[in-house]
């Protein structure tokens, strides 16, 4: 019997350290050892050549690999005690919100174990970075920024551009990954729905939520406010100021609203 496998997401690695993350490729550059040893352990994803022994199902047929030294002291200690690196997508099922804390997780899996370490700090994915000679580039944004990277860089005299580009190669491309199940429609003060071509039925019996203008708290909300609105409404309608859209700051969060709506009619 034959079985074809369709690669089209592939999965982060995660590992306890630097050292252990050094284990899984074979070329370390100056700048991608520098990102490391600054925002490691932490929601940073870095791009590398995969060493041979990745199995082409973790990468999805790609010569690269995704990975990551997670902060969370749970998932360190767990990481360390099982002395082996973890490839793993979000703990949620394919077209499904990501989860920010154990009782997501369970309403999804009713018959798994869940290692609870409390609600999730940052809330969205991890930044995704790829270093080439030419560039960092930013594959995925997340709550570490473009003014992140270029200060570091600065700080120890790289001159190398810091851009932002969405890949494949990049685990968690695919819309899918971010969508809740009722219609999501963002705004910003200047919106008018009344213009817009969204059909009447599903703006039958909306929920408005106005989003944290700080953004660190809406990242670290911005995923359990889709779940927890997700049944009952015709549409979630989110409030985002105009400046937010401006900032490198909410990058992460307007990359993930995006994916998510259904229809973005923030400028």
């Amino acid at each position: 019997m034959v079985y074809f496998y369709k690669f089209f997401d592939p999965l982060i690695i995660h590992t306890h350290s630097l050292e252990e993350a050094k284990k899984l490729s074979p070329q370390w550059d100056r700048i991608s050892l520098l990102l490391a040893q600054h925002f490691w352990p932490g929601s940073m994803t870095l791009i590398m050549p995969k060493s041979d022994h990745i199995h082409s199902m973790i990468t999805s047929g790609l010569d690269t690999v995704g990975i990551r030294v997670p902060q969370h002291t749970v998932t360190l200690s767990l990481l360390k005690q099982l002395d082996s690196p973890v490839a793993a997508p979000s703990a949620n099922k394919f077209k499904k919100t990501s989860p920010t804390s154990a009782d997501h997780v369970r309403s999804e899996f009713n018959d798994v174990f869940v290692l609870d370490g409390g609600t999730c700090e940052v809330g969205i994915e991890s930044t995704i970075i790829q270093v080439t000679k030419e560039a960092v580039t930013i594959l995925r944004p997340g709550m570490i920024t473009i003014d992140h990277i270029k200060d570091l860089l600065a700080n120890h005299e790289i001159q190398l551009p810091v851009t932002l580009k969405e890949s494949t190669i990049a685990p968690g491309h695919l819309a899918e990954h971010y969508m809740p199940k009722t219609p999501l429609i963002v705004l910003d003060e200047n919106s008018n729905l009344e213009t817009a071509n969204i059909p009447k039925e599903i703006l039958a019996n909306p929920t408005y939520i106005t989003l944290d203008e700080n953004a660190a708290l809406t990242a670290r909300t911005l995923y359990a406010l889709m779940r927890e609105n997700d049944r009952g409404f015709s549409a979630l309608i989110f409030k985002i100021k105009k400046e937010a859209l401006l900032s490198n700051h909410w990058s992460g969060i307007i990359n993930r609203l995006q994916k998510a709506a259904t229809y973005f009619l923030a400028e």
